[in-house]
Parts: structure tokens; sequence; C-alpha cells
């Protein structure tokens, strides 16, 4: 029998990175059987288009129940799959915890009826004590519960989710038939989260104004510096930040989104990618941008996480760390880091394809 994977691709539509990581899974699982997407009216088509969803794989719902009466048509003569789960589960409150719970007792419905339920590509924590609770009734009825990181692993075992297993994240997929490059100039992009903390912010600004002038001693004081936003919430303190540093260094402010559309535009010219959003570290790279990943490492769990889990421990630099030596080692040694980040993409893609094929065989 065929497989029918119906993709749920709820998310935070204002991430690129979540475009990132939900197109490169959907990319992959069309080699498994036919996807079938969510596209209800409250996806905006910008983000559906933006995960190059086909027109014969689009499920124009209503509303979620819709989606729900699709599935279950699908399941006469089929092998029917249910994707979802790609992004950071953390937090808790009322309205996660009642989702949590609706979808455990749908979730046992649809095992009744013979679908399978993947849950996939997340990180998980901090949690609360009740959403513990409530993500493990709702993990009962799942098949395949895989997280991206080993601390969310470590989490979910100690919560009773003893099914979760690991699965590195989505986006090494992303281009994987492309070749890659090394850029070398003198060009940096910034790329750096709106956190609603201003003394962190500080020490933030500090420690990229640290950074930025043991780059520029490299290039004897000239370097041209690109600040962006990947997450639209950003865009403010992306302007602060070039407000900040443009009397300092030949400076431009992007005024657009980066996109999964006009990435390799902004990426595909410069050397250093300084950020402390993932999923610009890990796009950036993909056009020659070497990550530096710019950290509060207790605050910045998934990304610290994900770096020390993949060997790339080194690209990671503490915004705490007074005496941190580990920008110049990065400035040194750029094309040994980026060619260290091309072996580890393909391992994680290797790891990744056999997962699936496990799953949909």
């Amino acid at each position: 029998m065929e497989n029918y994977i119906f993709y749920q691709t709820k998310t935070k539509y204002t991430n690129t990175g979540d475009a990132l990581i939900n197109r490169a899974l959907i990319e992959s699982l069309r080699k498994y059987g036919k996807v079938k997407c969510n596209c209800s009216e409250d996806i905006p088509k910008k983000f559906i288009d933006e995960l190059g969803i086909k027109n014969n794989e689009k499920i124009i719902c209503k509303n979620e129940l819709d989606f729900v009466r699709k599935i279950k048509k699908a399941t006469k003569n089929k092998n029917v799959y249910i994707v979802s789960g790609l992004g950071h589960n953390y937090g808790g409150g009322f309205k996660k915890n009642i989702r949590n719970i609706l979808a455990g007792i749908l979730f046992a419905i649809y095992r009744l009826c013979g679908v399978k339920i993947i849950r996939i590509g997340i990180s998980i924590g901090p949690i609360t004590k009740v959403l513990a609770l409530t993500e493990k009734f709702r993990s009962l009825s799942i098949n395949e519960y895989l997280v991206r990181d080993t601390q969310s692993l470590e989490l979910c075992h100690k919560i009773g989710i003893k099914k979760a297993k690991m699965c590195p994240d989505m986006s090494w997929l992303y281009l994987k038939e492309e070749s890659r490059k090394i850029n070398k100039n003198n060009n940096v992009i910034i790329n750096l989260r709106d956190w609603n903390d201003e003394k962190y912010k500080l020490t933030l600004i500090s420690k990229c104004e640290e950074s930025l002038r043991q780059l520029s001693k490299k290039f004897n004081g000239n370097i041209n510096i690109k600040f962006t936003y990947q997450v639209l919430e950003d865009k403010r303190f992306c302007k602060e930040l070039y407000e900040y540093f443009k009397k300092k260094y030949t400076s431009i402010f992007v005024d657009e989104q980066i996109t999964l559309n006009n990435a390799k535009e902004y990426y595909s010219d410069v050397s250093w990618n300084i950020s402390d959003r993932m999923h610009s570290l890990l796009l950036g790279y993909k056009f020659g941008a070497l990550p530096i990943a710019l950290i509060d490492i207790k605050k910045n769990k998934k990304i610290f996480q994900t770096f020390k889990d993949c060997g790339l421990k080194d690209l990671i630099i503490d915004t705490y760390e007074k005496k941190d030596k580990k920008i110049q080692n990065i400035i040194d040694n750029n094309e040994i880091f980026m060619k260290k980040i091309f072996k580890v993409e393909k391992e994680k893609q290797g790891e990744i394809e056999d997962i699936l094929e496990k799953i949909f065989k």
C-alpha cells in the first residue's frame, strides 16, 4: 500500500528558521510517500509558498477539525502517517496543557484507525511540571518521538517519555545536493535576537563589540558589516545595533527580513556570521559564512547543546566569559572550522535519512 504522509505545518510564521526546518523535512518526506500538508486558511500564503509546498500537496482546510476529517477519510486502504513537532517546546500555561490533552485523546483515536504518529525535530525545556505531565500523556499514542539534542532527550526520559530518541536538526538537510564554498573576505553579518532584558542586551552588545574589534584587527581596521534580522521581531534591535556601530565601522542596515528566498543574496558574500539565532547560524554556512554563536550559554541552551552535540563547541562565544580567546581562534582557523561543519553536515544528513528510512519502510 502507498504511504500517505499528512504534515502539520502550523508553527511560528515570522521566523525564517521555522520555514527552514519545515521545508527541509517536507522535501525529504517526498521520497517516502504522498505528502499532504495542512494549508488551512489561518496559515499565511507567503509562508506556504516559502515551504515549497506543491499544489497537489495542499490540503485547504477551514480549520483544524477539517484537517482531522481529511486524515480520517484517507485511512482506508492506505498507510497513513501524521508528522509534526518541529521547533522548540518550552514553558507552560493553560492553553498548552489543554492542547496537549486534546492531542493525546485525538492521537489515541488515530491509532485505533491504524494511523502512525511521528513527532520529530523538537527541542524541549524548560517546562512546567504540569506541561511535563500533559506532554507525557500526549506521547502515549505517538509511534516515534524524536528530539534534536541530548539535553532534550535527557529531559524527556526524566519526565517519563522513555520512547524518546535522538534525530538531528532538520536544517542539516536543506540544500543537500548543492555544493558548499568558503567565503574569504572582510565582510561580516550580524543577526541578534531582541531580548526582553535591557541589561543583558548591553552585555551582548559589549561582547559583540569585542568580537568585531578582533576581526577588525585582522583586516587592518577595514571590515564591512551588514545588520540583518531573520526573525521579524528582531528588526528593532537590528536597527539599534546598526545605529550604535555605524560610527565605528562601515555598516549597512538591511531593511528586509532574511528569508529562504533571499538568504543566498545576504550570506554568500560574507565570511563571518555573528548570531544568537540557531537557524541563522545553521543557514548562513550553506552559502560560505562561518557561524559564530554569540550566546549566554545558560539562556541559549538550544544552540549550546546543538553545537556541543555536533562537536562545534569551539564556535561558541560566551557573552559572560571575560577573557575569551575563542574569537581569535575562530578568526585564525576559519577554513578549518568551515571544513569541519561540512563534515558534520554530511554525518547528520546520513543519520536523519537512516531514521526516516526506518520509519517509512
